[in-house]
């Protein structure tokens, strides 16, 4: 069985596009089902969904990231990242890094959006008596 039609067995259950990966198992096995009823067509059709998608999120997760989108995507530091990379624990592909929960949302990233950061202690307290001032 090629790599395209088989259930992807490398993406981690923590990956932002885990659900995707499911909709993939999923669509594989309604296509079987259609089979077992006679729809041929159907099954076809089903398969030939999957196997794009499952392609799809193959590259996205196997694409080559530079140190600032790994940053970003991941949670971790620059200095961090490098140390993994050094043990060998992690690549700088996108499939390979660990992710914290707090990371920005992978899919926003892609967009070309970037993370809202939550405002330091600093600029809350600044806010704060800029209001006092004028109220």
């Amino acid at each position: 069985m090629s790599r395209s039609s088989a259930a992807p067995t490398s993406a981690p259950s923590t990956s932002p596009i885990a659900p995707l990966w499911e909709m993939v198992r999923e669509l594989r096995a309604r296509a079987q089902e259609r089979r077992t009823e006679g729809a041929e067509s159907v099954a076809l059709t089903y398969e030939k969904v999957a196997n794009e998608m499952s392609n799809a999120l193959d590259a996205w997760e196997n694409s080559d990231l530079t140190m600032e989108q790994a940053v970003e995507y991941s949670g971790y530091t620059a200095t961090g990242i490098r140390l993994l990379v050094r043990q060998g624990r992690a690549t700088l592909r996108r499939r390979d890094l660990p992710r914290k929960p707090h990371a920005a949302p992978a899919l926003a990233l892609e967009r070309g959006e970037t993370p809202r950061a939550r405002p330091s202690l600093a600029d809350d307290i600044v806010t704060r008596r800029r209001r006092r001032r004028t109220g």
